[in-house]
């Protein structure tokens, strides 16, 4: 019996290569090139005054609870089949406690960024660039991709890196 972990796999992988199959069988379809984003440089030296917000997702209180949960809401025979989980039973099971989102957010006032949270696993942080790459041990940088056609130009903001997530939140942050 496979578990739905490699089935995922599998089917991850099938896509995956399903697309290069077709690729070898088809006509050669012709396409515009995709414009590439130019750097503007660091976000600080652009718009230091001026705050950005991020999401943080968090982790679920009970991830193999909850995987285990949803495993039984959709095996027949199973107790737990098609017995769902209003909004508020859900989070009351599995999301943060409120004194874990408290300290997280206190961790996140260290670095002077302002957290509120906007659902159950997610908090928005608002601060300055300068406290989002101090906190985040980034650089930060502006982007801006060209218009092309009919399709107007835009610019956003990226890391040079990967980011990483401060010790004292670190339990808490998904992503």
């Amino acid at each position: 019996m496979r578990t739905p972990k490699i089935r995922f796999l599998m089917l991850f992988l099938a896509l995956g290569l399903l697309p290069s199959a077709i690729a070898q069988t088809a006509k050669p379809y012709p396409t515009a090139a995709t414009p590439k984003a130019v750097d503007l440089g660091a976000l600080t030296v652009q718009s230091g005054a001026t705050p950005i917000s991020i999401t943080i997702a968090l982790h679920l209180r009970d991830v193999n609870g909850a995987e285990n949960l949803l495993k039984s809401l959709h095996t027949q025979g199973d107790p737990q089949y098609h017995q769902f989980l209003t909004a508020d039973q859900f989070v009351a099971r599995f999301a943060p406690s409120d004194a874990d989102i408290a300290n997280l957010v206190a961790g996140l006032a260290k670095y002077g960024l302002a957290a509120e949270r906007t659902t159950a696993t997610a908090l928005k942080v608002t601060g300055l660039p300068a406290q989002m790459e101090n906190a985040f041990s980034v650089s930060l940088h502006s982007y801006q991709v060209p218009a092309r056609g009919n399709v107007s130009g835009y610019t956003y903001h990226a890391p040079l890196s990967p980011l990483t997530i401060p010790d004292e939140i670190s339990a808490l942050v998904a992503a």
